[in-house]
């Protein structure tokens, strides 16, 4: 089979004349669909998938036949469905699925450093613990009766987070920078794939992300200083139904930190600093589902260089607040009473946990 870039249309050769004359008396246009997973791999569009409406047939040769055709969606093909699957990923088990940002293969370690910023010897930051380490349930239910949707729920249940922020910061006297970059840290995953009939579907994530960063130091010294966590979320999911419309059941947060502090005894600077993912859910056709994490940390470094030695030590209040804002979008077709209204909801804020402390600590120096 060959078809042309945007695959609307597809040449199928055929071993002998019975078998093709078989195969258009069997494809009605308007009334067909062609689909395929992988098997005329050169066929499937960028998103990996190829479900088409077929709109015409046509005989090209003896053996051989053209095939017009235009994308289609799933409420299209299914009169009535009852869907409902879940992938648990655990960041402790031998099989899991590991959504995370700058991880080992453990899910629970930072995989390298990040550079931060560097200018020439006056000024570095680097996260050398940084990281996010997801460990959740992937979920998602559809009902289609009549050719209509009429329920829909996905997200993500019992969101756990492995986390860390350590930064080393070096400065040379007076000076301050403004960061905010946005990394490729994270390809794309397919959690799971499956078939309704003979359609595939695939669950898969997009997880691209944000640092930001605003440092500002007036010494000239080091420190390493920031926080491991766990990070428990709770829930984060939506359902959809023509008579309730969109319910959020939103996120029960509880943090546990430990700090990190080391250094130079006369270092004094502040630091607000933050690793923002955001979380894509894509359901091939169907649903996008996507939350964005912000927990930003802040550091306030006073080291007490003037102390008599021993006592000479560098100090740090930690505090943090976060938040998760939650959008989400149908590609589903849904009845018309509905469609403006109700064809994408939020952006949403559904977590704020306002400034929290952290601890305040002291470690003694050189």
């Amino acid at each position: 089979m060959q078809c042309d870039i945007d695959s609307t249309h597809f040449l199928m050769d055929f071993d002998t004349t019975a078998h093709m004359a078989a195969f258009i008396s069997a494809t009605p246009p308007f009334n067909t669909f062609v689909t395929s997973n992988g098997k005329f791999a050169e066929c499937v569009p960028q998103n990996g998938l190829l479900l088409h409406r077929v709109i015409g047939v046509t005989q090209t040769g003896t053996k051989q036949v053209e095939l017009a055709a235009s994308p289609a969606r799933y409420d299209e093909v299914m009169e009535n469905a009852n869907v409902s699957l879940t992938r648990v990923g655990s960041c402790q088990s031998n099989d899991f699925v590991c959504l995370g940002v700058n991880v080992d293969g453990t899910c629970t370690r930072a995989k390298q450093s990040i550079p931060i910023y560097s200018l020439q010897n006056y000024l570095d930051i680097q996260c050398t613990n940084c990281f996010l380490g997801f460990h959740t349930e992937v979920f998602f239910q559809m009902k289609i009766t009549l050719w209509k949707l009429t329920l829909l729920s996905g997200g993500l249940r019992n969101i756990g987070i492995n986390a860390g922020t350590v930064l080393d910061l070096t400065s040379q006297a007076a000076w301050s920078a403004a960061i905010d970059k946005k990394y490729d840290l994270v390809q794309q995953l397919v959690v799971l794939k499956f078939n309704i009939g003979p359609i595939p579907v695939r669950i898969w994530f997009e997880i691209p992300v944000e640092i930001k960063a605003d440092a500002r130091f007036s010494e000239n010294a080091h420190a390493q200083v920031g926080v491991t966590g766990q990070l428990n979320i709770g829930d984060a999911y939506l359902e959809w139904t023509p008579s309730s419309h969109w319910v959020v059941h939103k996120p029960t947060p509880s943090f546990t930190w430990a700090p990190v502090l080391s250094g130079d005894a006369n270092f004094y600077g502040h630091v607000d600093f933050a690793i923002i993912p955001t979380l894509t859910m894509h359901i091939d056709n169907l649903f996008d589902y996507s939350i964005t994490l912000d927990p930003t940390l802040h550091l306030d470094i006073k080291g007490q260089a003037k102390a008599v030695p021993p006592a000479a030590k560098l100090c740090a209040d930690l505090s943090y607040d976060a938040t998760i804002v939650s959008n989400a979008h149908l590609t589903i077709d849904i009845p018309w009473l509905f469609i403006h209204e109700d064809k994408s909801w939020g952006p949403t804020t559904i977590m704020d946990t306002g400034v929290q402390p952290i601890a305040s600590k002291c470690v003694a120096t050189r």
